[in-house]
């Protein structure tokens, strides 16, 4: 019953997310700073977390090509997030609806996200490993973390399709 409960309110959060999305303002700098406020709120939750000690991040560093594969590393990792986690699993179904909608007005049909990992990349060897659920979900954690400073630290990946 707890399972069925925490389904809804994901589908609810992602519903209310996406509804959400048809309201963004037509002006680019508006939106990009709505991304980059959104993508610093889940960074500082992310950040504000407390994992155990000396985990790090495995694996390859992720190769952020853009828009498409920014949005597409959200999902992929955002997959990997516990369902229980409801409000981390919303804010990263938020910001990849907001990007993909900048993404649509920014690059128009050229903007593609592509919809497999690379073969070796850490998302691929993660999602590889899920049944070992704990250590996962930190990695996940991690990566969204990593991806949020670094958007953070590179905004004008915004503008590259």
């Amino acid at each position: 019953m707890v399972y069925v409960t925490l389904a809804v309110l994901v589908f609810i959060s992602q519903a209310w997310g996406a509804d959400t999305l048809p309201h963004l303002p037509p002006n680019p700098v508006k939106m990009k700073h709505d991304i980059m406020w959104r993508s610093n709120q889940l960074l500082t939750k992310l950040v504000d977390k407390k994992y155990p000690n000396n985990v790090t991040v495995v694996g390859p560093p992720d190769q952020l090509d853009g828009l498409s594969s920014l949005i597409w590393l959200l999902e992929g990792y955002g997959d990997l997030i516990p369902s229980s986690e409801t409000q981390v699993k919303a804010d990263i179904s938020s910001l990849k609806g907001f990007l993909g909608l900048w993404r649509k007005r920014h690059c128009g049909a050229d903007g593609r996200v592509k919809s497999t990992p690379a073969p070796g990349s850490a998302l691929q060897l993660l999602q590889s490993y899920r049944s070992f659920v704990p250590i996962i979900n930190i990695q996940a954690h991690l990566r969204v973390k990593n991806i949020l400073a670094h958007l953070k630290d590179n905004a004008a990946n915004l503008d590259k399709c």
